[in-house]
């Protein structure tokens, strides 16, 4: 699940909270941010990121190695079926405009 989340207390790009039972939760952030408030008399600081939850049955470690592959599935997982599928209409246009080039340079033509 991707959100963004605010706290009053600076936000780590990775946090694990093991569950006792070989999983964890683990909460991977991106673009961190600091953002000051002011209000009269009155200023605080909020931060503020981007976050992607799982459950995953990995340690510390393992969560911190796998930071930017966790965000990517999460990331994927997020998106909707209509989504998955231009993504996958557009890749595979690629790919065959790629093959054809290749076949045209074979061929002794210029791409």
């Amino acid at each position: 699940m991707l959100q963004t989340v605010s706290s009053p207390e600076p936000l780590e790009e990775v946090s694990y909270y093991p569950r006792g039972d070989g999983l964890a939760d683990i909460r991977i952030r991106r673009n961190l941010a600091t953002v000051l408030h002011e209000d009269g008399d009155t200023a605080w600081t909020e931060y503020t990121a981007d976050e992607a939850y799982t459950v995953r049955d990995l340690t510390e470690q393992e969560a911190i190695e796998q930071a930017d592959s966790i965000w990517l599935d999460c990331l994927q997982a997020s998106k909707t079926d209509s989504e998955r599928l231009s993504e996958l209409e557009a890749s595979s246009l690629d790919q065959d405009e790629a093959l054809a080039e290749i076949y045209q340079l074979l061929a002794g033509g210029e791409a």
